[in-house]
């Protein structure tokens, strides 16, 4: 990164700061950043030429990996409906903070839905990102393959195929819908507002990526706050009771 970019990250803390007291959130600069050197690992591309990031939200990541040089171009795809999590308010403040780092000829937002994206986009991806998204497109209490939504979302998949480079890489970051967690919850043991019923297992978005997309890697992603115990939490049948998400990585065929 430049001087000038290295001097900006100050603005861009305080932002991430407000957005958490605004939302009551426990995110901070630091906590984002380890969760996107743990989520954009060796498994995704050292430097991507274009990234397609679906449920772009805040944008916060895309900014950050943008601005150590991970990626080079984005499209940001959101409808920014706000009973999902991000609203207008997140809209405007990622353009102005797009504008701030002078990233306007390399950083695009669609504020739209990534179905109605997808049908006039022309770009190539080497690299796709789903974030915490999955689960607001296709909801039900029902696996996934079981549901009606199950067509839907195979042709979602094929689209976004259809819309990478040769070897590009879908990284898709989930909720569990077992553990710890979704447990306390469940139990009325941790106060959370998040329904975890209608979480996937990850076999469910594996048999949906099947027929276009070759599975790399499983991943479950320990929390910043057990990150000095990451390596007694990575052992198979310990880290999924732990693991607030998992990770999964494909490779377009």
């Amino acid at each position: 990164m430049s001087d000038s970019k290295l001097v900006d990250l100050d603005v861009f803390k305080t932002i991430i700061n407000e957005r958490a007291l605004r939302r009551n959130l426990s995110i901070t600069f630091t906590k984002m950043k380890y969760a996107l050197n743990e989520f954009l690992d060796i498994n995704t591309p050292s430097l991507a030429k274009r990234a397609l990031f679906i449920g772009v939200g805040q944008g916060h990541n895309a900014i950050l990996a943008m601005l150590e040089g991970r990626i080079e171009n984005i499209d940001g795809v959101d409808p920014y409906v706000g009973s999902d999590g991000n609203d207008d308010y997140d809209y405007y403040e990622l353009k102005k903070l797009i504008s701030l780092y002078k990233l306007d000829d390399n950083f695009f937002i669609h504020k739209e839905s990534i179905e109605e994206f997808l049908l006039k986009n022309k770009n190539k991806y080497d690299l796709i990102v789903i974030e915490d998204v999955l689960h607001h497109i296709f909801v039900t209490c029902e696996l996934l393959s079981k549901s009606i939504l199950y067509e839907s979302s195979k042709k979602l998949f094929w689209d976004l195929w259809e819309a990478s480079s040769k070897g590009c890489i879908l990284a898709i970051a989930e909720s569990p819908r077992n553990g710890l967690r979704p447990f306390l919850v469940k139990n009325r043991l941790l106060r959370e507002s998040v329904d975890y019923s209608t979480k996937q297992p990850s076999i469910e978005w594996c048999k949906v990526a099947n027929k276009k997309w070759s599975f790399i890697s499983y991943k479950n992603y320990i929390p910043y706050s057990l990150r000095k115990c990451k390596l007694l939490l990575k052992y198979r049948f310990i880290s999924p009771l732990f693991a607030t998400k998992y990770f999964l990585y494909f490779r377009a065929k």
